[in-house]
């Protein structure tokens, strides 16, 4: 999440939406800061009326009317509480839609073409065709399966297919195990049939079956991907 400190740096993105969202937020932000002040200074009186009634004789006017001063205290208190928490809430929902700072040393642009080259490697070559990018290669050739991996894990995210597939198995082939680190996750949904637990499980090298018995057993690549299964509802 951003640091609110950075708020500055990030308006150096210099786009009319992101303008949009820091001024939004800092809306937000002083009604939570205002709130705030105001609650603690409530509390602060409550404290302060609650020591003098323990000063006080039970059965006087001056104590009645401490105790009468107290509830309004905590009356005021308990009505701004939900508004405070509202407005945490909010401003932490805008801070994890504002993009992050840039570094001090990212120049400011109007879009990639104002990005500078840092550095460069080899020669360009010369082709007498124009040449495609290797996500629509991919895709034409059957090979990178864009949709699939926006259906499994969302955006930014593809599943090998065919050549592409072994090509990656075999240049995991050909690197250190220990270069690698294996993943598994799970989900439970529940439902009225009882709970469908999917888990997937990947990553190099193959994870582990630990079973009761403290057995383990290797999963093969081909058992590498997302398993589904039903468990029955269970009595209380």
């Amino acid at each position: 999440m951003l640091d609110p400190a950075r708020m500055e740096d990030v308006l150096r993105r210099g786009k009319p939406d992101v303008a949009t969202l820091v001024a939004s937020w800092r809306g937000l932000d002083e009604r939570r800061r205002k709130l705030q002040g105001e609650l603690d200074s409530l509390r602060q009186a409550r404290n302060a009326a609650n020591e003098r009634m323990a000063k006080l004789d039970k059965k006087s006017p001056e104590f009645a009317a401490a105790r009468d001063g107290l509830k309004a205290l905590a009356g005021q208190i308990k009505d701004g509480e939900p508004e405070l928490a509202r407005l945490e809430a909010a401003c932490t929902d805008q801070l994890m839609v504002i993009p992050n700072a840039p570094h001090a040393s990212v120049p400011s642009g109007a879009g990639d073409a104002d990005n500078p080259v840092l550095h460069s490697w080899g020669d360009k070559p010369a082709m007498a065709f124009a040449p495609k990018p290797h996500d629509e290669l991919g895709k034409n050739l059957g090979l990178l399966d864009f949709e699939g991996g926006a259906r499994i894990s969302g955006s930014r995210f593809t599943v090998l297919r065919r050549e592409a597939s072994r090509l990656n198995r075999a240049l995991l082939r050909e690197v250190r195990e220990e270069s690698f680190c294996t993943v598994a996750a799970g989900r439970l949904t529940h439902h009225e049939r009882g709970a469908l637990l999917t888990a997937s499980a990947g990553g190099h090298p193959a994870p582990l079956v630990i079973r009761t018995s403290a057995a383990t057993t290797p999963v093969l690549p081909a058992m590498i991907n997302s398993r589904s299964a039903w468990l029955p509802r269970c009595s209380p």
